[in-house]
């Protein structure tokens, strides 16, 4: 959160954006503490917004971490300061990706590596704070070579009610014509669901082989509906995958098992020591959050709070934190013992496993999927050969990149780098956002109403609903020939209207795209 309240800051280069930022919520605290018509819960919502943010710098300082401002802020200061850091201005040319997208301290960065750039304004999905283009030139890309005539139709109907955005023509030679999306009502969610279910099945089933699941795609607002939609497949038999799929290091038994050498090397990075205690150490909710409790009063980071536990400076405590503590820090000691002597990060990670019981611990809480989880740690074993500790984190890191790299791209890029890709055909989950920059013969969008294009707590507000449409545009023109958007007439109790973006340019309701599909697009072999 604090993130963004950084980015709202006017930031000026060389600042001290803590300093800039508490002076900011202090006088915002001020002024509500002076206005006479802010009620005594707001003032008190500014006090407590403030004391959060020194407790969060502090959080960050103990942990030797930086927020994503901070990184920026940093390489900022690193380019402006560092004379060696200079020499990057020499570089003669500069491609900036997603330019339309830079906030004010990317802008900054950009200035110092170059002076134009360019970018595609239509696909502007977070509406970032200083985003302009000063004395650049302009150039737009017009030309759509993956998308047929009426799904660009769609789309810039869409997208042209942007007052915000200048006038674009969008256009393709490559498919001047195919089907019309469709725009389809059902009386209620369920509904909705059985009928993609019914559309993938019937599309796979009609084309003749040259459609497969793998070439379906249902693109979603939010993860929240990809997860619940996730189960609809799964109950209808259709394979699918949900992106991004998370890679090992995201893996709950990989990053508990991790979190001990990160520790062994930095005692006061916080998230990991929560990983350990919620993981083999087997420390309750309750006991932690009383330990970061006891850490924030004391401002000490929370393994030295876990110290203070063991060294019987704080009496009344759960004897389960005791335990836990003795553990960690007897870990730890012999772990750092073992790097003295040039143990490999294999030998680390056996050490690990066996003081901690760690398959044990994955049976007895992960019965049903023991298995996968206990290859998951037998493969982060194997990527541990013989290098530094850090140097070996560092590649996990980096793998991490690598798996979500794998999850985004087709099976023939994969073919094509080496990659091995699975070859099971599956629909694909995720939401309009990830799906920029991707595409599919067919795209299903469902929830294409009010209150999720735009979100009902962004309807008032103009420039906030540019945002969620030109999500739904990214959405519309993933899809190569055939787009459906569906809604629900109702959910519960709550009428749903169509949203605001998709009352014009789309044809009128249809109950089955059967010849049109079978006509123009995808021929079925004669039976006889």
């Amino acid at each position: 959160m604090f993130s963004n309240v950084k980015e709202k800051v006017k930031i000026t280069p060389g600042a001290a954006i803590d300093s800039m930022i508490k002076e900011e919520l202090k006088r915002k605290r001020e002024d509500h503490n002076s206005s006479a018509h802010d009620s005594p819960q707001i003032q008190l919502q500014s006090k407590l917004l403030l004391e959060l943010y020194y407790s969060y710098s502090h959080t960050l300082r103990a942990s030797n971490a930086l927020d994503f401002t901070d990184l920026l802020s940093k390489g900022l200061d690193l380019l402006q300061a560092v004379p060696w850091a200079r020499e990057v201005g020499r570089l003669k040319h500069v491609l900036v990706d997603e330019f339309q997208d830079t906030s004010s301290l990317q802008y900054l960065i950009v200035k110092e590596l170059f002076k134009a750039t360019r970018g595609s304004i239509s696909v502007v999905v977070y509406k970032w704070r200083g985003a302009d283009l000063p004395k650049t030139k302009e150039i737009y890309l017009e030309e759509n070579y993956r998308s047929t005539a009426s799904i660009i139709k769609t789309a810039i109907d869409i997208i042209s009610q942007d007052e915000t955005r200048p006038p674009k023509a969008l256009f393709t030679s490559y498919t001047p014509h195919g089907p019309k999306p469709v725009k389809k009502s059902l009386d209620i969610k369920h509904e909705e669901e059985a009928y993609i279910v019914e559309e993938i099945n019937r599309i796979v089933t009609n084309s003749a082989e040259t459609i497969d699941y793998g070439d379906c795609a249902i693109l979603f607002r939010d993860n929240r509906s990809a997860d619940q939609f996730s189960q609809v497949l799964f109950k209808a038999g259709i394979p699918y995958r949900q992106l991004p799929e998370p890679s090992l290091m995201e893996q709950f038994e990989v990053i508990s098992l991790i979190a001990f050498l990160r520790l062994a090397i930095n005692d006061a990075h916080t998230p990991m020591v929560i990983r350990a205690l919620k993981g083999p150490l087997a420390l309750d909710e309750k006991a932690i959050t009383d330990l970061m409790t006891r850490s924030a009063g004391h401002r000490i980071t929370l393994f030295d709070a876990l110290q203070r536990v063991r060294g019987g400076y704080d009496r009344d405590t759960n004897p389960s934190c005791i335990s836990a503590s003795n553990l960690l820090t007897r870990i730890l000691r012999h772990l750092r013992d073992f790097m003295h002597q040039g143990a490999s990060p294999a030998d680390l990670l056996h050490y690990i496993i066996e003081a901690t019981n760690y398959h044990e611990f994955l049976m007895q809480n992960f019965t049903k999927n023991y298995s996968r989880r206990a290859r998951n740690v037998q493969r982060t074993i194997q990527y541990a050969k013989p290098m530094p500790v850090r140097l070996f984190l560092d590649f996990m890191r980096e793998l991490s990149r690598v798996d979500d790299f794998n999850t985004g791209v087709s099976s023939n890029v994969c073919i094509h780098l080496g990659i091995d890709s699975n070859p099971i055909q599956k629909v694909t989950l995720l939401t309009c956002h990830s799906a920029k920059g991707l595409e599919w013969p067919v795209v299903f969008v469902p929830s294409v109403v009010d209150g999720v294009y735009p979100h009902h707590k962004s309807q008032s507000i103009i420039s906030i609903i540019d945002v969620p449409r030109r999500l739904l545009y990214v959405a519309c023109t993933r899809a190569q020939c055939l787009l459906y958007l569906t809604r629900s007439e109702t959910k519960l109790i709550n009428q749903r209207a169509l949203t605001i973006f998709a009352t014009t340019g789309i044809p009128v309701e249809v109950q089955q795209y059967e010849s049109e599909f079978t006509e123009h697009l995808l021929p079925v072999s004669d039976p006889g």
